[in-house]
């Protein structure tokens, strides 16, 4: 077993995430994670210091690190989770650092968004560490991604406006080649690219009407 694998999956969704939203960030993403035995990933923020600082940190399951470790390609579910925390992760600091804010509605609606561009082009850009599924269209996507999800959590509200939003931004963005069967996924689509872009940058925040 390569016991790297689940700090390279890490630091290469980080990367991903960087070079897509044209980031510079500066840290090692991997100094911020903690491994334990909780059910479930997430991401801890503690800003009750009397000081000007948070405490944040990105817990995985050790079960989920074993998985990562154990499989020749990253499962599913796996990518899904870590490609998620890291992507709040990202946009938690992306706000510090611009001194903006950020909702949990928006937290959300980004990382479903993240989901979507990771999984669309992972296998081309980091082949070492490729997944076990093979998407080459918006719509196998979509049917992995979103279609049939079961949420547990007593946020389930929250999750679905979050995906229906991000939903809605992606069918725009890709919009001139939603129906293709086949797409370039080895390079970002710059129509796309820059919609999000855009989008993301206008007020610090999604227009849920755009």
């Amino acid at each position: 077993m390569n016991e790297q694998r689940f700090d390279s999956l890490i630091t290469s969704v980080w990367s991903f995430l960087n070079g897509y939203y044209c980031r510079q960030a500066q840290i090692d993403p991997l100094q911020f994670v903690v491994i334990s035995q909780c059910r479930e990933a997430r991401l801890l923020v503690d800003d009750s210091s009397d000081v000007d600082a948070a405490f944040v940190a990105i817990e995985f399951p050790d079960e989920l690190k074993n998985s990562v470790v154990a499989n020749d390609n990253i499962q599913t579910q796996d990518f899904s989770v870590v490609s998620e925390e890291v992507s709040h992760f990202f946009h938690l600091l992306r706000c510090a650092e611009d001194n903006s804010k950020i909702s949990i509605l928006e937290m959300e609606t980004l990382a479903e968004i993240d989901r979507f561009i990771c999984f669309l082009h992972w296998n081309d850009f980091y082949p070492q560490l490729a997944m076990k599924d093979r998407l080459e269209n918006c719509l196998q996507l979509c049917d992995l991604l979103f279609e049939n999800r079961y949420f547990t959590s007593a946020n389930e509200q929250l999750y679905r406006d979050a995906e229906s939003h991000a939903f809605h931004l992606l069918k725009r963005a890709f919009a001139h080649c939603w129906n293709r069967r086949w797409l370039d996924t080895s390079r970002f689509d710059p129509l796309a690219r820059s919609y999000l872009l855009e989008r993301m940058n206008a007020r610090g925040e999604f227009d849920k009407t755009a």
